[in-house]
């Protein structure tokens, strides 16, 4: 008797396993949410901007965080006007300072040790990171992280603030994200003043199985206004696109729906490409988006090949 019942024990233990083996994986939801932090520089006639992706799951903790940086000086050394468009940090990897190396690591390393850091955080938790001067105070990420952070984590505020994000499931547990940020500069001068427009294009996708999975855009035009020989300017920056919302050239409103709308449907047009054939991915004709999609092309190409 006692053996059939540790026969039966066996066969239902293996039935066990057999069905847990089967069964299908969990479906789970994440939000993917992008925040831009812009800091100018009115006395140097520069400004910064500093873009932060985040994913997050379902209880509001960040499962992936990817940073990015900008910067414009509307003269450059010699005092004439810059019109050349900057690389961001992330792009420019190890040349980025590279005649002045940081004890750290480079700046790449260094955001990525960050966002390592804040990987399973809420929002609360992450503002409750402590600072000196914009530098950690957490010993064992500030041998890793000794930059200044203020700015990369007020994008990660933004971003979990974001109205307008963008949602995605999936079985995967694997997931990587890349991020990236391109510009161009116009020079907006009059016969009067001197001025230049600084646009930046931001993008960040999340792949599966090395596919996309989610991507979303936005963008950014700060203009430096009267701009002087020694450097000093006025700087107008109403928000970045996304953030304006409706709000966003509401005296022009486009069919295919306000800016933000489109540009969400040219980021699913990016869903199912590797980083292989991203590049396929079209300059317009793209449904629900009217608005030419060029740089948003190139940006979004820029942050799937990014990915890790």
């Amino acid at each position: 008797m006692k053996k059939i019942i540790s026969l039966l024990l066996v066969i239902v233990a293996v039935a066990t396993v057999l069905v847990a083996c089967n069964a299908p994986a969990t479906e789970k939801e994440y939000t993917l949410a992008i925040g831009v932090a812009v800091t100018p520089n009115t006395a140097a006639a520069k400004v910064s901007e500093t873009v932060a992706a985040i994913v997050t799951d379902a209880d509001g903790k960040i499962v992936l965080c990817r940073f990015d940086c900008i910067e414009y000086a509307a003269l450059d050394r010699s005092g004439a006007f810059n019109a050349t468009a900057p690389t961001s940090k992330a792009a420019q990897g190890d040349a980025y300072d590279s005649y002045q190396p940081m004890p750290a690591g480079r700046w790449y390393a260094q955001v990525d040790a960050l966002a390592s850091h804040i990987k399973g955080m809420t929002q609360a938790e992450v503002a409750a990171i402590a600072l000196d001067g914009g530098v950690v105070t957490n010993a064992e990420l500030k041998a890793q992280c000794s930059i200044n952070v203020t700015d990369l984590l007020k994008a990660v505020d933004k971003a979990f603030s974001s109205q307008y994000t963008t949602s995605f499931k999936t079985t995967a547990e694997a997931l990587t994200a890349g991020i990236a940020a391109t510009a161009s500069v116009k020079d907006t001068a009059t016969d009067d003043v001197q001025n230049a427009t600084f646009a930046v294009d931001f993008a960040a996708s999340v792949l599966v199985e090395g596919a996309v999975v989610a991507s979303i855009l936005d963008s950014a035009e700060a203009e430096l206004k009267d701009v002087t020989a020694d450097g000093a300017a006025e700087i107008s920056f109403p928000g970045t696109k996304r953030e304006q919302g409706t709000n966003y050239d509401s005296y022009k409103p486009m069919a295919a729906g306000t800016w933000y709308v489109q540009a969400d449907a040219y980021a699913k047009a990016a869903i199912g490409k590797t980083a292989a054939d991203i590049d396929t991915l079209a300059s317009e004709g793209v449904a629900g988006c009217t608005i030419y999609a060029g740089g948003y092309k190139q940006v979004v190409a820029a942050a799937v090949k990014a990915a890790k």
